[in-house]
């Protein structure tokens, strides 16, 4: 359990936009927002041509940001995570570790 301002909540569970969501409804809602904003400007194959940090997603989508993509900043957190989860860097041929 993790304490916040005074409130409990699990070890998985983050505040966004005043509800808590766990790590499996973060990534959804990330995915759920890539398909309605992201690939209004781009193509899903382009993603799927990088494999990036997640600081490195985080770096690229604040330039979407910038841009003018309409996302609040809960909802950049949860793009970021997604993409980092699902197309983070690849991993070194034979260790199975990232790069």
């Amino acid at each position: 359990m993790a304490v916040l301002s005074g409130l409990m909540f699990a070890a998985d569970e983050k505040p966004v936009d005043g509800k808590l969501m766990t790590e499996k409804e973060r990534l959804a809602k990330g995915k759920d927002l890539i398909d309605s904003v992201c690939f209004w400007c781009h193509e899903p194959e382009l993603m799927k041509t990088k494999h990036l940090t997640k600081k490195l997603w985080g770096d690229l989508i604040r330039g979407m940001v910038y841009e003018g993509a309409p996302v609040t900043d809960d909802e950049f957190q949860m793009i970021v995570e997604w993409l980092a989860k699902n197309y983070g860097p690849e991993p070194e041929e034979g260790t199975g570790e990232q790069k």
